[in-house]
């Protein structure tokens, strides 16, 4: 036997005991207690893509893009029309991470005498996973307007400060860089698409599993972001309860984005 091949054997032997490892301690471990960057695990920071959807200036954009994250800024939610025989068509942001909405003076074209509250609405039926913030001068006009306003992830002043913006908008960044964070939310998105109970346990137990694996071939094997994230992915199709997110049409790609949070380029 070769040198390399035992090297080989052994490689995937260690694998093979850190898989079964991290499925253990997935089954009596919480998102709570993973104290780790999910940006760290693969050394590898992701642009946050921001959308901002607000028929005037938006006075922190600069603020935003000193946070790392890409920037761009749309005055309405439709698209403009040249002729007056061409069909109303929303802006496709499903591409975005994280959506700022003015509630007043923008969608009127689509949903008159609802604006932006019928365009969060539509976004969250859109893109279950966003994170969907409202922009407005009158925070407490939201709850007497949208039908469910769990259908919003927070709600941003208009008349904030610099540092209060700030403040609000890294704890929005947080759900893509902390395990804790990270798992609220998905947790509430599945519940608000309803899903059951147990399919959600299911997800959250494979979720704290590829955190936990991802760290030990960090840490453990030394294995490069390229290799670590396709062990990832390759583990992730596995023990995901598809049907039952299927029925709510969560696909299998959005279900590994969703436990594999760290693993850019999902569906």
């Amino acid at each position: 036997m070769t040198h390399l091949l035992l090297m080989k054997i052994i490689d995937s032997l260690k694998k093979i005991y850190f898989s079964q490892k991290s499925k253990r301690e997935a089954r009596v471990s919480h998102p709570d207690t993973l104290t780790i960057d999910l940006d760290d695990l693969l050394s590898n920071h992701r642009e946050i893509k921001v959308a901002i959807i607000d028929n005037d200036p938006f006075p922190w954009i600069e603020a935003i893009k000193q946070r790392g994250c890409k920037v761009e800024h749309f005055f309405d939610y439709t698209k403009p029309i040249s002729q007056s025989n061409q069909r109303i068509k929303p802006i496709d942001l499903s591409s975005y991470d994280i959506v700022f909405c003015d509630i007043n003076d923008v969608g009127e074209n689509l949903y008159p005498g609802l604006g932006g509250i019928g365009v969060l609405e539509e976004l969250r039926q859109k893109n279950p996973f966003q994170v969907i913030l409202a922009y407005t001068g009158d925070p407490g006009s939201i709850a007497k307007r949208m039908k469910k306003k769990e259908a919003i992830d927070g709600i941003f002043c208009r008349d904030w400060a610099l540092e209060d913006f700030l403040f609000n908008f890294d704890e929005a960044l947080k759900i893509f860089r902390s395990p804790k964070q990270r798992w609220d939310f998905v947790r509430k998105r599945l519940a608000y698409l309803e899903i059951p109970g147990a399919t959600i346990e299911r997800v959250r137990e494979k979720y704290v599993e590829s955190v936990l694996y991802t760290r030990y071939l960090k840490e453990k094997l030394n294995y490069t972001a390229d290799t670590t994230r396709q062990l990832i992915l390759s583990s992730g199709e596995s023990n995901i309860d598809y049907a039952g997110l299927l029925k709510h049409g969560i696909s299998a790609g959005k279900a590994v984005s969703l436990i594999t949070p760290y693993i850019w380029g999902g569906e």
